[in-house]
């Protein structure tokens, strides 16, 4: 089985202050799903920089109000808080609100993209970390883009139906649409996969990654070449 690299705040989870230390990473994973889908690794939570230190995010039109330094750094800590417990319903509500006052904080963005993703929320994930793939820190750039390949991967087994298991001609055919659209997601998880090698090139994750992406998207194409042939 393949790893996905655990792209969400990481190794740590948010530290509650300057001085303490992020937890370690959690890695649960993803057992192979019925009708031969490749399974990858569920990304983690990532440690965000100390509230004590949040800057006023740049004037725009995206923060149009002023900035309420103490008020984000409360919903930073109990975002903070929340990650710990891995309650993810209230961290990704507090780190929407964080985000909304500070844009530009793509700590904030990766951690929502970790709390959206264990909660099922693939598409809302992969937002989050192309967001966050936009830092100048290039290894959060890198596990966004990593996870953010983890986030598509993931929508399109949760959308696909389930693949027949040997001949195709045995099994009910999937709309073509359906596998279209599969294919697309899996090419674009694929390229997430090989960008984040490309940056990080000790990181082996990517790599086993994008081979299971390749894996499907073979198989896919398999499938759709059958259900032609069958038509025809």
């Amino acid at each position: 089985m393949s790893r996905l690299v655990a792209c969400l705040v990481i190794p740590a989870l948010l530290a509650a202050g300057p001085a303490q230390k992020a937890t370690a990473p959690v890695e649960p994973v993803v057992q192979a799903p019925a009708g031969g889908k490749p399974a990858v690794r569920m990304p983690e939570p990532q440690a965000m920089p100390a509230p004590e230190s949040a800057e006023a995010p740049a004037s725009s039109a995206d923060t149009p109000q002023p900035f309420d330094a103490s008020a984000y750094r409360d919903l930073v800590k109990q975002a903070q808080s929340a990650l710990a417990q891995k309650d993810w319903a209230q961290a990704g509500r507090a780190l929407e609100q964080a985000l909304a006052m500070k844009p530009d904080a793509r700590e904030v963005a990766y951690n929502l993209g970790v709390a959206r993703f264990q909660q099922g929320d693939y598409a809302g994930a992969a937002r989050s970390f192309q967001q966050s793939a936009q830092s100048a820190n290039a290894k959060l750039a890198a596990r966004s883009m990593y996870n953010q390949g983890n986030s598509v991967y993931a929508e399109t087994l949760k959308s696909l139906p389930q693949l027949p298991e040997g001949d195709a001609k045995t099994a009910p055919p999937i709309a073509p649409e359906a596998l279209q659209q599969a294919v697309q997601q899996v090419e674009q998880a694929l390229t997430h996969f090989k960008d984040a090698a490309a940056a990080n090139p000790s990181d082996e994750d990517s790599a086993a990654n994008a081979e299971t992406s390749l894996r499907l998207l073979k198989e896919l194409r398999k499938l759709q070449q059958q259900q032609q042939q069958q038509q025809q």
